[in-house]
């Protein structure tokens, strides 16, 4: 059996500000890599005790440098490598991305753009996505990806939205909550880390049992995008990613659900925060693309993010308080 363990950052436990989530604020940061870290290998080692000896680590959260790879005992990919996403099922050329896989697990997952989760959004800060009229979340995304490669979901672990919204956008599915909202910078995790890494072990054991999550889920192919700025609606829409409807939504229809990933990363060109990311995984591809070694890696991002840079810091955080009201509501949302 082959599988994948899927990772973000913000629905750790223990990751419960929002300074934790960037590398701007550098001792939090590393705090939150390490529990990141550790969720990871949790997972591992359930799926290893379960029989499972052929696992990839992918790692979602901005450029994909956050899991230090040799503190995880498997491969380790990050999400964005030359300046494109490479979570779709396959590349452009039509290469499959990561081969047959059978299962999937996602750790980390954290509520959708429209809540007031902690750090609610999709994709990117910035936009929001409805597929069939439901507001989808980024477990929702990666689903579609892994799907198309052949593999089920065995477990989506994370934020407590993650389970309200879950229930709606794949049923099937088991959810691990591991912390609670407190508002969209905070987050309270109740239990010790310890505890919570056993539950996540012992999950990922059951899940390779798991076969209920339906290879692509339910949702079809009608998609809108909703930007925070109407500008960049237009600017997707001029793109041809898709037809205005209304001042800040574009809307299309995919061919097949996997296709859900390259769309929101072209849509996040439209936008200054995505082409910040393309210019620097350009600039530093992953090591498997090029020759940058992964310490080299985490230090350009340390000068792009770094602590002694207080404008990019403003920015990061306007950016996580744009304004909520304007996207759709995912199942089980909460405004206050």
């Amino acid at each position: 059996m082959r599988a994948v363990i899927c990772a973000d950052l913000e629905g750790i436990a223990g990751v419960d500000d929002f300074e934790s989530c960037f590398p701007s604020w550098r001792r939090r940061y590393r705090v939150a890599q390490e529990l990141m870290e550790g969720e990871v290998n949790a997972v591992l080692a359930g799926l290893r005790d379960a029989g499972v000896d052929d696992v990839v680590v992918t790692d979602w959260h901005f450029a994909g440098t956050n899991l230090r790879r040799e503190r995880i005992d498997a491969p380790v990919r990050g999400l964005w490598v030359r300046g494109r996403p490479t979570m779709s099922a396959h590349s452009d050329d039509g290469t499959e991305i990561y081969g047959d896989v059978d299962l999937a697990i996602f750790v980390g997952m954290h509520g959708a753009a429209g809540s007031d989760a902690f750090m609610a959004h999709t994709f990117w800060q910035g936009l929001a996505c409805e597929v069939d009229g439901v507001a989808v979340n980024e477990a929702y995304l990666w689903a579609t990806m892994v799907g198309a490669a052949g593999a089920t979901v065995g477990l989506v672990a994370g934020e407590a939205a993650v389970a309200r919204e879950c229930e709606v956008l794949l049923p099937d599915v088991p959810v691990a909550i591991v912390k609670e909202t407190i508002d969209r910078d905070r987050a309270a995790t109740s239990r010790p880390v310890e505890d919570i890494r056993e539950q996540l072990r012992q999950a990922a054991h059951d899940a390779v049992g798991h076969s209920g999550m339906p290879e692509e889920p339910a949702l079809g192919r009608e998609v809108r995008v909703t930007f925070q700025d109407p500008a960049w609606a237009r600017r997707a829409a001029g793109r041809q990613l898709g037809e205005l409807d209304g001042a800040r939504t574009i809307a299309t229809i995919l061919e097949h659900p996997d296709g859900l990933i390259p769309l929101l990363a072209r849509c996040t060109l439209a936008m200054p925060g995505g082409v910040e990311t393309r210019a620097y995984t350009r600039a530093a591809p992953a090591p498997e693309y090029g020759r940058v070694p992964d310490w080299l890696r985490r230090g350009v991002t340390g000068c792009i993010h770094g602590i002694g840079w207080p404008l990019m810091r403003r920015g990061v955080r306007d950016t996580q308080r744009m304004d909520q009201a304007v996207y759709p509501p995912p199942p089980g949302a909460t405004r206050n």
